[in-house]
């Protein structure tokens, strides 16, 4: 019996640190120069919360994955598409309450996406778009997301296999309460 109820409470703690993805919008608007900066990132839920650092200086590790597209840019083409394999970087990072307080990427010089542009973060929830690589060429766009448009670290749901090998569990110590109260 105890070998069972340790089979069952492995499963319900392995199943419940089962996470998922967790898609964050990023919504920017203009610092200097002209257009629009509009995407998407995505991490593990198990990334959520207090105090979490992900990724650095050549390192994309938690980043699953990104899109980010702007458009109106004085330059030709007047739009351009980042994705996660464009990166060199990013930057994801939380406060005491869990409060994101810092989302950045990164393609430092001389990397260029496919249209010839780069992406710099420069400041907290703050990018800068170069035609060419970055810090090599003038920046034709600078882009930031206000506290009140910074992604909100959202609430992981939790997944059905948790919850049914948590019922199990509750169930089994019924049974066994059961069986010692006779």
């Amino acid at each position: 019996m105890k070998t069972i109820a340790g089979i069952i409470l492995a499963l319900g703690i392995s199943g419940s640190a089962l996470a998922s993805p967790v898609t964050f919008n990023l919504n920017y608007s203009t610092v200097s120069g002209t257009g629009t900066a509009t995407g998407t990132f995505t991490i593990d839920s198990s990334n959520l919360g207090p105090n979490v650092t992900l990724g650095g200086f050549a390192d994309l590790s938690g980043l699953i994955s990104f899109q980010l597209t702007v458009s109106g840019l004085p330059t030709s083409p007047s739009s351009t598409t980042f994705a996660a394999a464009d990166l060199d970087a990013w930057i994801y990072s939380t406060g005491p309450s869990g409060n994101l307080t810092d989302v950045n990427f990164f393609m430092p010089a001389p990397n260029v996406n496919g249209d010839g542009y780069a992406i710099l973060g420069t400041d907290p929830f703050e990018l800068s778009i170069f035609d060419g690589a970055a810090n090599d060429s003038p920046a034709v766009a600078v882009f930031a997301a206000s506290p009140a448009q910074a992604p909100a670290a959202p609430v992981p749901a939790t997944s059905p296999w948790a919850l049914a090998l948590l019922a199990m569990m509750l169930s089994l110590v019924a049974w066994r309460r059961r069986l010692w109260s006779r």
